[in-house]
């Protein structure tokens, strides 16, 4: 049989990326997604990227003030989280 080896993650208040000073473009996303830091926070920054279910399909580790991560996924809509020192920021993504 089959086994789950991540518990899902279900969000029930977000901080938006709104005046947080990142960006994440473009939206909907083609092949690679850019994430751009006004002022980039000292410390580690992490960035998950979860599917509609909730589960953890990819995690990086990002320095520096603009990233830009290969998207492999298939259409549909995800969840991606910015974990810096200074809280975590979640928004959505849609892949067409």
């Amino acid at each position: 049989g089959c086994s789950s080896t991540s518990q899902p993650v279900v969000y029930t208040s977000l901080n938006d990326l709104s005046g947080s000073g990142i960006s994440i473009y473009p939206n909907p996303v083609i092949d690679r997604l850019n994430i751009s830091f006004m002022n980039p926070p000292s410390g580690m920054i992490t960035l998950n990227i979860y599917n509609a279910l909730g589960e953890l399909l990819q995690k990086e580790t990002i320095s520096g003030s603009t990233e830009q991560i290969p998207w492999t996924f298939p259409a549909g809509a995800y969840g991606v989280e910015i974990s810096t020192p200074s809280g975590k920021y979640i928004t959505r993504v849609v892949k067409l």
